[in-house]
C-alpha cells in the first residue's frame, strides 16, 4: 500500500472573548475537502462546553470505529451475518506522576447480534483480529482491551 495523506484545516478565532487562560474560547472548526464541518471544544474540565465533540472523545470515537470498520470486513469476508454493533467504548485520562496528563487505556465493549446460520465462536474470535488489523489501534502507545459479546438473534 502506498502512504496515503488525511488532509483537515483546523480554524480557531477568539469568539470576542478575552484572550485569558480561564475565558478565550476553546471553539474550534475542522474543515476536510466534501465532508460536513466538525465543530468542538476542549472537554468541561479543560473550559470547554460539556456539548460538544472534544479531541478525547474524538480519539475514543477513532479507535472504536476503527475496530468496529475492521470487524465488520472481517466478519464479511467469514460470511458472519452481522445484524448489528454497538459498543458503549470508554477512554481513561491518566495524570502521571510528573503531572503530565495522557491515555491510558480504552476499553471496547462491543455488542454484536449475528444471525442463527453465523458462527457464534467465529464470530468472537474475529476481534482479535480485527484489533492487529486496526491501525489507529496500532499507532497508539497505550492498551486498548475489547470485551465482545456476541449474540445470535432467532
Amino acid at each position: 500500500m502506498k502512504d496515503q495523506n488525511f488532509n483537515i484545516r483546523l480554524d480557531w478565532n477568539p469568539l470576542g472573548k478575552k484572550f485569558a487562560y480561564k475565558e478565550y474560547s476553546r471553539q474550534f472548526t475542522t474543515r476536510i475537502t466534501n465532508k460536513p464541518d466538525l465543530v468542538g471544544t476542549a472537554a468541561p474540565e479543560f473550559f470547554g462546553s460539556p456539548y460538544t465533540h472534544n479531541p478525547e472523545d474524538l480519539l475514543v470515537t477513532s479507535v472504536a470505529s476503527c475496530h468496529m470498520l475492521s470487524y465488520l470486513a472481517l466478519a464479511a469476508n467469514a460470511k458472519i451475518e452481522v445484524l448489528s454493533y454497538h459498543d458503549e467504548a470508554v477512554g481513561t485520562l491518566h495524570q502521571t506522576e510528573d503531572k503530565s496528563v495522557k491515555f491510558s487505556e480504552i476499553i471496547l465493549n462491543p455488542c454484536i447480534s449475528i444471525s442463527p446460520s453465523s458462527d457464534e465462536s467465529k464470530a468472537k474470535a474475529l476481534h482479535e483480529k480485527a484489533h492487529k488489523i486496526c491501525f489507529i489501534a496500532n499507532s497508539v502507545n497505550f492498551p486498548v482491551q475489547i470485551n465482545p459479546v456476541i449474540k445470535k438473534t432467532k
